[in-house]
């Protein structure tokens, strides 16, 4: 369920499905939250969370490439609840901006969901 849509600037990519940005909620107000990718789990990047060296490799690789196509860019983010979200709420990339990271990168960026 969609509930809004804002617009925010990229500060920092976490890992590949994660990233910390700066969030304009209208009004001169703004705040800087960790945003995950809905629908998109990239290979896991910190230890203890990546089962082998092979998919930490890869989670540096999804890293890597998330931060050349996002970091310090404006992008709309809408939020979305989720339920099974330890935190009950994510916030995920519009969808036009999903298909434009698969159109650029159709190996690391599945279909949009």
């Amino acid at each position: 369920m969609s509930l809004y849509e804002y617009r925010c600037e990229v500060r920092r990519v976490v890992d590949g499905d994660t990233l910390v940005a700066d969030i304009d909620l209208g009004l001169y107000v703004n705040i800087r939250k960790t945003v995950r990718m809905l629908g998109y789990n990239a290979p896991e990047l910190f230890p203890g969370h990546a089962k082998t060296l092979d998919e930490r490799n890869m989670g540096k690789l999804a890293k890597e490439h998330l931060e050349g196509l996002l970091a310090g860019h404006h992008v709309n983010i809408t939020t979305t609840l989720d339920k099974d979200d330890i935190n009950a709420e994510m916030l995920a990339f519009t969808l036009a901006q999903w298909r434009a990271l698969h159109q650029l990168s159709p190996l690391i960026y599945p279909e949009a969901p």
